[in-house]
């Protein structure tokens, strides 16, 4: 669900700020959106992964939580 929410924000920004660099017609390094562009692209893979590997993060924190229970 929050990989669902994180994209759901995300997306429609990165591509927002690619339509935002397509119209401005400045060279890549001159560009104050580039760091945008790859902030919300690196949000939308994170979300994207969150969202197709649930099920995986889901056994990572079943494993940490009885480990941290036992060390206290």
């Amino acid at each position: 669900v929050i990989g669902g929410l994180i994209f759901v924000n995300a997306f429609p920004e990165l591509c927002r700020q690619i339509f935002y660099f397509v119209q401005q017609n400045t060279i890549f390094k001159e560009s104050q959106g580039v760091f945008n562009i790859v902030l919300y692209a690196i949000e939308t893979i994170i979300a994207y992964l969150l969202m197709t590997n649930s099920k995986f993060v889901v056994e990572l924190i079943s494993k940490q939580i009885p480990e941290n229970e036992t060390k206290e």
